[in-house]
């Protein structure tokens, strides 16, 4: 990110930097941003990608207080926890071959709001295939809540 834009660097010239800009999800727009190669010399530059490619991505689930919560905790962290195993985790090790120990083991963090509960979950994932995976486990997750009748709190109410 460079002065509150977000994107993928695609090209480096003389005078500018050239970069596909992507929305907050990480999507590409179609926009294509010029950055003076003199405003890199003089301000921070977030690089999501450096060394490794993988970021910390979450997921998290509003649920009203009707529901009942602590079954939906261990339903999400199981369906996450399987999900990683099996398809993020070799990457992942052969990635940071061992020094990524103990973070492994999918945790669920809970919010309390005034109309209900926010559940979120954490996993390191490569940046390119973020979103895709962001999209398949909410899928699984709200499948598998819909199955155990979750009330689903509103989104617009939760901060």
């Amino acid at each position: 990110m460079i002065n509150n834009v977000f994107g993928k660097v695609y090209d480096i010239r003389v005078m500018y930097t050239h970069v596909s800009e992507l929305n907050s999800d990480g999507d590409s727009t179609g926009k294509a941003i010029l950055i003076p190669n003199e405003f890199i010399f003089t301000h921070a530059i977030i690089n999501y990608t450096k060394g490794t490619g993988f970021i910390w991505d979450s997921i998290a689930v509003h649920l009203t207080y009707k529901s009942d919560w602590k079954k939906s905790i261990k339903t999400i962290e199981r369906i996450v926890q399987d999900y990683y195993d099996k398809n993020i985790k070799k990457e992942v090790e052969s990635t940071f071959k061992g020094s990524f120990k103990g973070y492994e083991k999918i945790k669920a963090r809970i919010v309390a709001h005034e109309r209900g509960i926010t559940i979120k979950v954490r996993y390191l994932v490569s940046f390119e295939k973020a979103n895709d995976i962001k999209d398949e486990l909410m899928m699984i997750i709200l499948e598998k809540l819909k199955k155990e009748e979750v009330v689903f709190g509103k989104v617009e109410n939760v901060s």
